[in-house]
């Protein structure tokens, strides 16, 4: 099995050294895994029980920190996989950011943002746009990287798709005087904080 020194050598490509857990899709059902590194398009992959994968097959890791990615499988054993992975340029120079970050930090702060922590943004106001296409203001009580709460005198259904100016989400629950949202996918973990626009 490959290992997190090997990975330095291998073909002398810079390797982001992550760490994350995550959850692979196998059959429908979440299995457990751990990505301890990430050497230029190709993650290492451990999981928590054999799955299966042939080579070639099309794989999507939710890893901790970072959110989905989608790739091809080369197996190294029952357990493990280099996952070849497949994306748009735009996203990939996303996820690249994202790896380079995430290897940086110290243990605390990625706790902190493993609890996708909230903070209040510098720039509250917003525009809320519903499916029908209606705009009207809003405000952000606070935020975190994966939604937040809204304060709005016309709240949408739960479980409607908003837009809080260009950022998509999913109506989860109705509060007092407003709503939470849940994006449609994880701010950019280099650019969030309280200077984060949506």
């Amino acid at each position: 099995m490959h290992t997190e020194n090997a990975a330095r050598r291998a073909g002398g490509e810079p390797v982001d050294l992550l760490g994350l857990d995550g959850r692979v899709m196998v059959d429908g059902v979440d299995v457990r895994c751990r990505v301890p590194w990430v050497r230029g398009r190709t993650a290492h992959v451990s999981m928590a029980q054999p799955a299966g994968f042939a080579p070639g097959d099309r794989v999507i890791v939710y890893l901790d920190l970072i959110g989905r990615l989608e790739g091809v499988a080369s197996p190294l054993d029952a357990t493990s996989l280099e996952l070849a992975i497949v994306a748009p340029p735009a996203k990939w120079e996303r996820l690249r950011r994202q790896f380079s970050t995430v290897a940086a930090m110290a243990p605390e702060d990625r706790a902190n943002l493993r609890g996708h922590r909230r903070i209040v943004p510098d720039q509250p106001d917003v525009r809320l746009t519903s499916t029908d296409g209606v705009d009207t203001p809003a405000q952000i009580r606070d935020l975190s990287r994966s939604g937040a709460a809204v304060t709005s005198h016309i709240p949408p259904q739960v479980g409607s798709i908003v837009a809080l100016n260009s950022t998509r989400g999913r109506v989860v629950r109705l509060l007092d005087g407003g709503f939470a949202v849940q994006f449609l996918r994880l701010l950019p973990l280099e650019s969030f904080g309280a200077a984060h626009a949506l």
